[in-house]
């Protein structure tokens, strides 16, 4: 009964992750191509190596990716604007074409967002289970 069940879905299933893998490589495409998106994590870093001019970490060549969450909760002594609205503001005066830009150049981040790697390896696994169920099936068929 499993087996018909598998059967029955595998179409669906090789779909669903194909579209699922489809929209996660044109997500990673945009985030590699979008020289916004570039030109902004330099102006972070440049930011990040000013503020800790100094330090060990002052000169740094790149920085995690969680340090976007730190920067969008970091706020200044003097004032109560946060670093990543700081750098947003000075883009804006300074490039606007960057700010501008961004979400037309990133138009399926959403998609990429929503399709994680785990969810699409959780879907190739089940497929994979189901053809292992499928293989001992004919295998005892045969003996």
């Amino acid at each position: 009964m499993r087996i018909l069940e598998f059967v029955h879905g595998f179409q669906d299933q090789v779909q669903e992750a194909r579209s699922c893998i489809a929209g996660l490589n044109c997500c990673f495409s945009e985030l590699r191509d979008c020289t916004e998106l570039h030109e902004i994590m330099e102006s972070l870093l440049a930011i990040g190596n000013y503020m800790n001019y100094g330090t060990s970490m002052g000169n740094a060549s790149g920085f995690r990716i969680d340090a976007l969450v730190q920067a969008s909760t970091m706020k200044a002594n003097s004032s109560n604007i946060t670093l990543l609205a700081y750098l947003v503001k000075s883009l804006q005066e300074t490039n606007e074409d960057v700010v501008r830009k961004l979400p037309e150049r990133l138009q399926h981040l959403d998609e990429g967002v929503r399709s994680s790697i785990a969810v699409i390896s959780e879907q190739v696994t089940q497929l994979k289970q189901g053809c292992l169920l499928i293989r001992r099936e004919m295998e005892v068929a045969e003996e």
